[in-house]
């Protein structure tokens, strides 16, 4: 289901030593209800897709251990992209359901498994 390893933090949280956050970014959905021809997290802005903003604001975020992005399984459009950038604070979990509250909760167990 992840397409990531389990490791240690590296961030923590100052205030609360011993807490461990992470961020999850439903983007699973086809852009079905906008009607265009593409999902609308790889829309571009500023000649980026939508979601690479996000994610590089998210990942920025010094007490957050790691970003997860839930992608549907065939999504073809991620692996267009250099992601690298992120390093490994980015984790792919490619456990998108057929409706964002199942894309939710399966992002949420596949965390789960790879952070504790």
């Amino acid at each position: 289901m992840a397409q990531a390893r389990r490791r240690q933090p590296e961030h923590g949280n100052p205030y609360n030593p011993g807490m461990s956050y992470y961020a999850l970014v439903p983007a699973a959905g086809s852009g079905a209800r906008m009607g265009g021809a593409q999902p609308k997290q790889y829309l571009s802005l500023l000649g980026q897709p939508l979601i690479r903003h996000t994610l590089r604001t998210l990942c920025a975020v010094p007490t957050l251990e790691a970003v997860f992005v839930v992608l549907s399984r065939e999504d073809a459009e991620w692996d267009r992209y250099d992601w690298s950038e992120f390093g490994d604070r980015l984790v792919t979990l490619r456990c998108g359901g057929e409706t964002r509250a199942e894309s939710v909760c399966n992002g949420l167990r596949a965390m789960q498994e790879w952070a504790f």
